[in-house]
């Protein structure tokens, strides 16, 4: 009886979505987001208007480069900031300031995070899904992470989306937080 019951309790686990099972071994990293070691990918002229939307840190800004809007990007001194493109590979562009930079908002939170599937997630800055203001790839949309320093793992709901609208959800372990 015994055997019969373990081997149904292991049948229904490796049933069950890989994303959506909590493991022994879940951990999230935290990673503060140090714009001095960021690699270059492009210098350009721009300025920043506002405190950052994805970020709520003391040094992070909304910024404009030509035509596109780079949010976040941090202080780098009074006459530069740095825009990740991409955290994870810690790379991104450089803005020489045209204006000096105004004081920016004060307290952490996620802009950025990657999940136990392999998914990047980004928040959004502009509308977003009810519940769900993280975009990422793999086709999801995904919950807030709770704010302030991460317990040893963090689990968020997200969903696929079908036809402009969440559709089938579960719950991933997010291994990489960036703030």
């Amino acid at each position: 009886m015994v055997k019969i019951a373990a081997v149904l309790a292991l049948a229904m686990l490796c049933a069950a979505p890989a994303a959506a099972v909590p493991t022994l071994a879940a951990h999230t990293n935290a990673v503060v987001f140090n714009a001095k070691s960021m690699r270059v990918t492009a210098r350009q002229p721009g300025y920043c208007w506002t405190s950052s939307i994805a970020s709520q840190r003391s040094d992070a800004y909304r910024c404009m480069a030509g035509n596109a809007i780079h949010d976040p990007c941090f202080e780098l001194n009074a006459q530069s900031v740095a825009c990740p493109l991409d955290a994870a590979a810690n790379s991104g562009v450089v803005i020489a300031l045209e204006k000096p930079l105004a004081p920016a908002a004060s307290n952490a939170n996620a802009w950025q995070m990657r999940l136990s599937s392999g998914a990047t997630c980004g928040i959004g800055t502009g509308t977003t899904m009810p519940g769900y203001p993280f975009y990422c790839t793999q086709n999801l949309v995904c919950s807030a992470p709770p704010p302030g320093p991460p317990p040893s793992a963090v689990f968020v709901h997200c969903a696929t989306v079908t036809n402009g609208k969440p559709g089938k959800a579960g719950s991933f372990l997010v291994t990489t937080l960036y703030q």
